[in-house]
């Protein structure tokens, strides 16, 4: 799965795109919150198998 995310200051907003399936469910869930100054972005497993997760991070300061 591969997240962009934006801000504006007040609010983070998220697009999700090449989301994995196993069967008919996803793996997860992806959310995201803009609090103080800082984004927080959240992965939920959906199931109780244990998952790697690998995070790379780029910013553009606009």
């Amino acid at each position: 799965t591969e997240v962009l995310m934006v801000h504006n200051g007040s609010a983070a907003s998220i697009t999700e795109y090449g989301q994995i399936f196993t069967g008919s469910t996803a793996l997860g869930t992806i959310s995201a919150t803009y609090s103080g100054g800082n984004v927080l972005i959240q992965y939920t497993r959906t199931g109780s198998n244990t998952h790697a997760i690998k995070v790379k991070h780029s910013a553009i300061k606009v």
